[in-house]
């Protein structure tokens, strides 16, 4: 038990300092910062441009968040490294395909959780909501880090994950869309980062623990559930050549 849990830090370290050490997947890993300090620096320090940027601004950098980091880490460094021999290396050592695919899941919410507190500080929002808005970055990364697992276990290259990647950014971002239409707004929970989106509104208010905060929690650990349900599946049918 110890060993594997050695094993698996092992894998999460050198995770997290390959994508630390690439400065393409860096910056597109901590993008989500850079908006939001300019974000920050537009709507200056108003009452009213706090009011956006708490309800409408740092949610949406949240859900950028979540979105760019883990397709980034769990996805493309995983394709890279089945491109350049890495994966068949290290499943020639013993490191089992499943237990490569949790190193970089959690290697993936770590990240986002990281980045997500970098733009809670750079948003400038009260303390006390700090530790409640990186949970629900986590469990935002958590979806989006499943769902791109999947296609991980097939990509061959760069390519085919750049190509993978588009359809999960896509719904990852489509909250932040969604807030366009008065007609899609209700139905934003129901998207897999939605219920995350939901929650840090109600943050916003110091409401995440009212009624309204029920439905998009249930709908995010839906979200989670299925996911993995679909990972697991995913796994059973992996190729045997990689």
């Amino acid at each position: 038990m110890q060993g594997t849990l050695r094993t698996t830090g092992a894998l999460v370290a050198k995770c997290l300092e390959d994508t630390v050490k690439n400065l393409g997947l860096l910056v597109i890993c901590i993008l989500p910062v850079g908006f939001t300090v300019l974000y920050q620096a537009v709507l200056g320090g108003a009452e009213d441009a706090r009011h956006v940027m708490s309800w409408f601004v740092f949610p949406t950098m949240l859900t950028f968040a979540t979105t760019m980091a883990p397709p980034t880490i769990a996805l493309y460094t995983t394709a890279l490294d089945r491109e350049k021999g890495a994966l068949r290396t290290l499943l020639l050592a013993g490191v089992s395909l499943k237990r490569l695919l949790l190193a970089r899941g959690i290697a993936s919410v770590l990240f986002t959780a990281a980045v997500t507190a970098a733009c809670f500080l750079c948003a400038g929002e009260p303390l006390h909501r700090l530790l409640p808005l990186v949970a629900l970055g986590a469990a935002g990364a958590t979806v989006i880090t499943l769902l791109s697992l999947v296609p991980a276990v097939f990509a061959r290259n760069q390519t085919d994950s750049s190509l993978y990647s588009v359809p999960i950014l896509f719904v990852g971002l489509a909250p932040m869309f969604f807030q366009y239409s008065e007609a899609l707004i209700p139905f934003t929970a129901f998207l897999p980062t939605g219920g995350m989106f939901a929650l840090a509104q109600l943050l916003a208010q110091d409401a995440l623990f009212s009624a309204e905060a029920v439905l998009p929690a249930v709908l995010t650990i839906a979200w989670i559930a299925v996911a993995a349900v679909a990972l697991a599946v995913t796994l059973r049918h992996a190729p045997r050549d990689v």
